[in-house]
């Protein structure tokens, strides 16, 4: 009888065990798939944990940490967007990321349709897919360059275009920022 009422305490002892470990395991993964998400720049979800222990304490942190950055980068772009000039974000393989209003305009045609384009099939000029492109440079150099060169797709406009790297915390490139400057008035003087 003694065998058999340890037999059964133990497998009480195991079944909960295991019971309180799934409890423990399953939240975490759950916060370990946020985590990783948001890592890899999805802002739009949030992350729903129905415990009241301190998992539900980390998922309210890291919801709160999310909209906290999707309002920094709401108010950037907002900023990005009204800004005088054209400016325009690519990645490493000079894939358009952020465009704003004014360089979209420059470019003739929409944000929506820039995002994802090269930027020399949309900015053609002389300097674009050569070693002379600014943003090549700024990326190649880690500093910002400048330079001055024709939109042939604007009606030949003349242009200062200066080209900044895109650094990670890392110090690593991971793209530049091109910002022009209409020389047209200052040409025609």
């Amino acid at each position: 009888a003694l065998w058999i009422a340890l037999a059964l305490l133990l497998i009480i002892s195991i079944s909960f065990s295991m019971k309180t470990v799934r409890s423990i395991i399953k939240p975490l993964n759950a916060v370990v798939g946020f985590a990783g998400r948001v890592a890899g720049g999805d802002l739009t979800d949030r992350l729903r944990i129905d415990s009241k222990d301190e998992t539900k304490v980390l998922a309210d942190a890291f919801n709160k940490m999310v909209e906290s950055l999707r309002q920094m980068m709401n108010q950037m772009e907002n900023y990005l967007n009204n800004a005088p000039l054209p400016v325009v974000a690519i990645d490493e393989g000079f894939d358009i990321q952020f465009i704003n209003q004014k360089g979209a305009a420059f470019a003739k045609t929409t944000v929506d349709n820039a995002i994802g384009k090269k930027c020399y099939d949309l900015f053609r000029n002389e300097h674009c897919n050569t070693a002379e492109c600014r943003v090549r440079q700024a990326m190649e150099q880690k500093k910002a360059t400048s330079g001055q060169t024709v939109l042939v797709g604007s009606g030949n406009m003349p242009i200062h275009y200066m080209g900044v790297p895109l650094l990670d915390v890392s110090g690593d490139v991971v793209g530049g920022v091109e910002y022009i400057t209409d020389v047209s008035d200052l040409k025609e003087i």
